[in-house]
């Protein structure tokens, strides 16, 4: 079966970006794909500098060997496909998130997710809180790693935007619910269709 992995970039393990991601697993699943939730803020826990201070070059991986980074690394490099979720911080990503691609520079050298699909979620506080902006960096660091970026642009439903978000509670916003079983649609479909290309 295939997998699709959700990195939870917020410090907060069962917030705003934690609900998001959690209904759209449940809605990636309905689609015959797996789907497992890690937040980073754990697999960032045992790491003496969760940050990269580029101490080789190329990455040597020996800041996080032995480490649950490494260990979700794995995972992520064996997934199918990867939604990366993080709330609106100063108009970009978590500081959490950040350090999970700051630790992601031996598996671009080793081409690992390349043209795999990825896709983004943010929460902002307010409705217009730099959500689309928040989404554009996480985009920016997965085409930097050679990920094929999916949007909730899905045929059935029509063009959509950058990808889901959503003003917090998260729970309570319409549209961005709505918009949860478009993007888990158009993700199943282009992890199962990456799959069987190759």
């Amino acid at each position: 079966m295939k997998k699709i992995i959700a990195i939870n970039g917020s410090p907060n393990a069962s917030g705003n970006t934690y609900e998001l991601l959690s209904r759209l697993g449940a809605e990636i699943e309905k689609n015959g794909v797996s789907f497992e939730l890690i937040t980073i803020q754990e697999a960032l826990s045992d790491l003496k500098i969760p940050y990269c201070v580029c101490c080789s070059s190329p990455c040597n991986q020996s800041c996080y060997q032995g480490t649950k980074m490494e260990a979700v690394l794995q995972k992520c490099m064996e997934a199918d496909g990867i939604v990366f979720g993080s709330p609106v911080y100063f108009g970009s990503m978590s500081a959490q998130l950040k350090c999970f691609f700051d630790k992601t520079r031996d598996a671009r050298g080793k081409k690992a997710f390349l043209g795999k699909p990825a896709c983004a979620v943010s929460v902002g506080a307010t409705k217009y809180g730099g959500q689309q902006s928040t989404l554009r960096s996480i985009q920016d660091c997965c085409m930097v790693l050679g990920f094929s970026i999916v949007t909730d642009a899905e045929e059935e439903f029509g063009c959509g935007h950058f990808g889901l978000s959503a003003q917090k509670p998260a729970c309570e916003d319409a549209y961005a619910l709505a918009r949860i079983p478009v993007l888990a649609k158009r993700m199943c479909r282009e992890v199962l269709k990456s799959s069987s290309g190759k």
